[in-house]
């Protein structure tokens, strides 16, 4: 596909002069001038094909009236590509070309008008670093047929920076979690270490559990860890880890025809939305995006913050004792919908998960549930949200930070390619991930059992959706959600 963007080119003559007027942009979005000179009868033009590596199927020309901008990146599927061309000359036979800037070497004359300076990496910039603006400078000369300079031009196209790809997947591995030894034999007649169960006793003694039934009192400290590993255990896929990297290069797609490789955005979208993918995680995290810095403010252009790439997705849990599935709750500070949070030059996307309330309910219980109080643990352990964070700072280069808890396992996935030296493998016991201030829930007891006359241990009856305001005087609120705290500090409404 090749797309013009183009508007009237400028012209001015002045003694047998010809001057190419150069577009920049300032950062109120008023253009300046800024003047190259030559000696010809005719005016001439460079434009710029670009390649853009958000969507690789398209060539952009940006000619001489409009401002061009080449986003470069760690590796050449996040760069753009960049090819130059000069106008037709009359009289002109051959073409050269240099480049500031940009390692690359000068075109010496030929009869080719253009110049394709391939991917624009990173590693070619040698005069970039994070916080500076940056231009490259394309010069270029037409000469006759006997060598003389008919024209010369030049033009600049400014450089932005696209990040990597980043991509965390977080799921349950149920042959990390151990089941205790020795549970009482009821227990071990409605809950099998094989992972089946008594159709009739499971669901009873679970839905006891939910109502904080009077019998909790008579479950061992080695049943209840017993039951609630169970459920960890058995209420995910088999084999998730398969599912996810088994084939290497299952997120990988060749873009281009040099064979260019990097995320498979189609594959990656398929599995954050269908529903078969998602039965094999808790949450899904995705984000790539580009910025552009401010030529005439030194920092962060905040017009030229985009972001490319963006699925935050949560996963779909398996009843382990009966029919069905129940879908995760998301918790206040979760991204989805697209909706990143965006400040002072800082792209953050967050997936805040939960199981759904009754199965917190349930975990409660078991944890911290004691119906005698000289039986309950002090302080209260009770279930937490799971998430993580990606974000890219503009002075922070290509690399994304990733923050996420110690439960579940967390895979991460850059520009397609999974490194497994960035796995984050989870405890080996669930309860460790229990806390006494837990997100967003807090800790004070909010519903009532009128059945078992007892409190739900943990708050907002193990609803996700809001936060509860003895938490916004804490300053020990899980790391990944601290960008999200930040961001409704700075709205007042924290």
């Amino acid at each position: 596909m090749r797309i013009h963007i183009s508007r009237p080119r400028e012209e001015m003559a002045i003694a047998g002069m010809i001057t190419l007027l150069l577009f920049g942009t300032q950062a109120n979005g008023q253009h300046r001038g800024e003047w190259a000179e030559y000696r010809s009868s005719t005016n001439t033009a460079l434009d710029f094909i670009i390649t853009d590596m958000d969507n690789p199927a398209k060539r952009w020309v940006y000619e001489p009236a409009t401002r061009a901008i080449v986003y470069a990146g760690s590796c050449t599927a996040t760069s753009d590509r960049l090819k130059v061309e000069m106008a037709e000359t009359p009289g002109a036979a051959l073409f050269s070309f240099t480049v500031t800037n940009l390692n690359v070497d000068p075109k010496p004359p030929s009869p080719d008008r253009t110049y394709d300076l391939g991917s624009i990496t990173l590693d070619r910039l040698p005069h970039w670093d994070q916080r500076t603006y940056l231009t490259l400078l394309i010069s270029c000369q037409a000469f006759d047929d006997q060598h003389r300079i008919v024209a010369k031009t030049s033009r600049e196209v400014a450089v932005g920076i696209r990040t990597d790809d980043a991509l965390v997947i977080g799921y349950i591995e149920p042959d990390r979690i151990k089941l205790p030894l020795e549970p009482s034999p009821g227990v071990l007649a409605a809950f099998h270490s094989d992972g089946n169960y008594s159709s009739y006793w499971a669901p009873v003694y679970l839905s006891d559990i939910v109502e904080g039934d009077n019998f909790l009192d008579h479950l061992s400290l080695e049943d209840r860890h017993y039951i609630l590993n169970w459920l960890f255990k058995f209420a995910e896929p088999k084999k998730p880890r398969t599912a996810l990297v088994g084939d290497t290069n299952y997120l990988l797609a060749a873009q281009m025809a040099d064979n260019t490789w990097g995320a498979n955005e189609a594959k990656i979208l398929a599995y954050a939305t269908n529903a078969n993918y998602r039965r094999n995680y808790k949450m899904l995290n995705h984000l790539q995006v580009k910025f552009l810095l401010d030529r005439y403010n030194a920092g962060f252009d905040k017009a030229g913050a985009v972001v490319v790439e963006h699925q935050c997705q949560t996963g779909i849990t398996k009843n382990p004792v009966g029919l069905g599935e129940f879908p995760a709750q998301t918790g206040p500070a979760n991204s989805e919908n697209n909706h990143t949070l965006d400040f002072s030059g800082r792209v953050t996307s967050i997936a805040d998960v939960s199981p759904n309330p009754r199965g917190i309910t349930a975990f409660n219980y078991l944890e911290s549930g004691f119906l005698d109080p000289d039986q309950r643990p002090s302080p209260l352990k009770l279930w937490t949200d799971i998430g993580c964070a990606i974000s890219f700072n503009w002075d922070g280069g290509t690399q994304p930070s990733v923050i996420t808890t110690m439960f579940p396992t967390f895979l991460e996935y850059q520009n397609g390619v999974y490194l497994p030296q960035k796995e984050v493998v989870q405890l080996p016991e669930p309860a460790a991930h229990f806390v006494d201030w837990p997100w967003p829930f807090g800790h004070l007891p909010t519903g009532w059992k009128s059945v078992s006359h007892t409190w739900v241990p943990g708050g907002n009856n193990g609803y996700a959706d809001k936060v509860d305001p003895a938490l916004r005087w804490r300053d020990d609120l899980p790391p990944y959600v601290q960008d999200y705290i930040t961001f409704k500090k700075r709205q007042g409404t924290w």
